[in-house]
């Protein structure tokens, strides 16, 4: 220990704050410390709370060091390979950092706007500035919703109630989940829950419990450790319904949409997990994005470089830490447990797992209606039972493309978050020397707002009950007809206030750096061959495509996608044209294979080699 004195002096100064007068934190301490140690820090004294507001930032390219709110950016760009190459944040990212914490902290009242739309140019590094974010927030879970009842008249009730053998029944739901988990994973916990359910069975003759409160703190502290916390949040969650019920004189909360979603969210679990939805053809860049520069052990539970699952969930996949690259997805593969995403850092799902799970959900529906079930629980898919920290939509102007929203962007919209992000680097999409292409960009502007629930030009969600939808459309039309009154056509006008109203706006919401804006430093070539295999998946992908296709040009666009071309090149019309003229003889090889060697899944490997 002595020999090592020096190199751990600046985390024994940090535990012990022996150095007072130096409010900052020595950086080099992250090194030694996971991220639930990084947030156990600031418990220690109110001296390291104060210093630990700002931490500092010494990766970054330009050699300077930034002072950023804590915990920084723990585990972004550490990799060995990263450390070995000097890796760190450019500074237009920092400034985009900086804006997007602004963005998610200015409001943080429930139902706020909180995010906004990453528009950096292509280039500019948007997978790793988001991953930067994501790694900030590591560990936080969304804010509560705020109690849309009156305690008081609550515990006035509950006393009439508790000595109310009826009233018994009303516990015994709150405890069937816990029930259930035990009966299921773990009947030896079953006496322990029976002697739990039945001392808190009314009536209550002596004075046990006296309020709500009491009672659900008496089962928590009974059951925790014998199921675990989703289990525990199912019970609180059936807590708050009956607590709603107790509450008569707030019933009139129910009729306004804050008080819709505040029921909604309520009944829905808790997670730090930030939802990461991505076209088809991106999965495997984000995968290897993470995989590349994002040290997973800081996530875990041990830093020991062991037991790395649990930090992010591939959809099709599973677990990043076990995952062969390139990546096998199987869209067959069944989706995780409302509970199981939950334990995840991040969870990245693909718009086609998104257009699955949106069938399956009218399909239920459907049978719902026939069976008379409840359509409010039976017919949600697990992405719908979980209220995420972080949703991220990347190549996000999909949302806002069509004027009559797809099923997977209502589907999306559903989605409850505290935090939303819509990433793109071309927000608006069109032809530029269309006369109406501004107006059709700021249509599509607005339709972005109405999945960051903006609140007057976007939309609250009110829940997933198709028994409200015309309410739901009535709504839609109300901001899309305040956007249009307030922007849109004061705007084509030349109207001043047109303008300023749309500046305020893109100033609330728009993260953008521009390429000519922002001194990147030239790029560094490396010469040198390497001996790359092609991967036997990828062969057998293009060998079948081009004795089973023929003329087929869809049939060449499934596989080039399949084999990692990027969403952009496979919709060109360049790329359509290439196949009309090449689906003849050896020319048909000759194309996928060039294709699949301009992939980011076959210049990973490059790197790999090269590295």
């Amino acid at each position: 220990m002595m020999s090592n004195q020096g190199k751990h002096s600046p985390l024994l100064d940090l535990f012990l704050r022996i150095n007072t007068n130096n409010s900052r934190i020595d950086s080099s301490v992250w090194d030694f410390l996971s991220i639930q140690d990084t947030y156990k820090l600031r418990v220690l004294s109110k001296s390291t709370r104060d210093a630990l507001e700002k931490v500092e930032y010494n990766r970054c390219r330009d050699g300077t060091d930034y002072l950023v709110p804590f915990p920084g950016f723990p585990g972004v760009l550490l990799t060995p390979s990263d450390v070995k190459n000097g890796a760190g944040l450019f500074t237009h990212q920092l400034a985009s950092l900086k804006a997007m914490h602004k963005a998610e902290n200015n409001d943080t009242q429930f139902g706020a706007l909180r995010g906004g739309i990453l528009g950096d140019a292509p280039g500019l590094g948007k997978t790793i500035t988001m991953l930067a974010l994501i790694a900030s927030t590591a560990g936080c879970k969304p804010k509560e919703p705020d109690e849309f009842y009156d305690n008081e008249a609550i515990n006035e009730h509950w006393k009439i109630m508790r000595v109310n053998p009826v009233f018994r029944e009303e516990i015994l739901k709150s405890l069937k989940p816990i029930r259930d988990f035990i009966n299921v994973n773990n009947p030896k916990g079953y006496n322990l829950f029976r002697e739990v359910a039945e001392f808190a069975s009314p009536p209550y003759s002596d004075r046990r419990f006296p309020t709500v409160g009491a009672f659900e703190a008496f089962v928590t502290s009974k059951m925790k450790g014998t199921v675990p916390a989703s289990t525990i949040d199912l019970f609180r969650m059936k807590v708050v319904a009956f607590k709603a019920g107790l509450d008569k004189r707030n019933r009139r909360l129910f009729n306004n949409p804050i008080g819709k979603r505040m029921m909604l969210e309520r009944n829905l679990i808790p997670a730090s997990t930030n939802l990461i939805i991505v076209p088809d053809a991106l999965l495997e860049h984000w995968a290897e994005q993470i995989r590349r520069h994002i040290k997973i052990e800081v996530f875990a539970d041990s830093i020991d470089g062991h037991g790395c699952e649990g930090v992010v969930y591939i959809d099709g996949v599973g677990d990043i830490s076990t995952a062969r690259f390139p990546l096998n997805h199987n869209s067959s593969k069944p989706m995780l447990s409302q509970f199981e995403l939950a334990n995840y850092l991040i969870v990245l799902v693909p718009f086609s797992r998104i257009e699955e799970q949106n069938y399956m959900r009218k399909r239920r529906r459907n049978e719902d209606v026939i069976l008379g079930t409840d359509l409010s629980t039976a017919s949600r898919s697990p992405l719908l039972r979980l209220r995420w920290f972080r949703i991220i939509v990347d190549e996000g102007h999909e949302l806002g493309e069509h004027e009559a929203a797809t099923d997977v962007t209502n589907f999306i919209n559903d989605l409850a978050s505290e935090r939303r992000w819509v990433m793109s680097g071309t927000p608006t999409t069109g032809d530029e020397d269309s006369p109406d292409f501004t107006a059709k960009g700021l249509d599509q502007l607005q339709r972005l707002l109405l999945f960051l629930r903006h609140p007057k030009y976007g939309m609250s969600c009110d829940g997933q009950d198709p028994s409200v939808k015309h309410k739901r459309e009535l709504k839609k039309e109300l901001a899309k007809s305040a956007w249009n009154d307030d922007v849109k056509i004061p705007f084509l006008n030349k109207i001043e206030s047109g303008r300023e109203k749309l500046y305020k706006i893109l100033h609330e919401v728009m993260v953008m750096h521009k390429k000519e804006d922002i001194n990147l430093p030239k790029p560094i070539f490396k010469q040198g061959e390497v001996t790359i295999f092609i991967p036997p998946s990828v062969q057998s992908t293009i060998v079948d495509t081009v004795h089973s296709a023929g003329n087929d040009t869809a049939a060449y666009l499934e596989a080039m996608a399949n084999l990692g071309v990027s969403g952009r090149r496979l919709v060109s019309e360049e790329l359509r044209r290439e196949i009309e003229l090449k689906c003849k003889g050896s020319a048909r090889f000759d194309l996928l294979l060039s294709e699949y060697l301009g992939t980011d899944c076959f210049q990973s490997l490059v790197d790999e080699k090269q590295a």
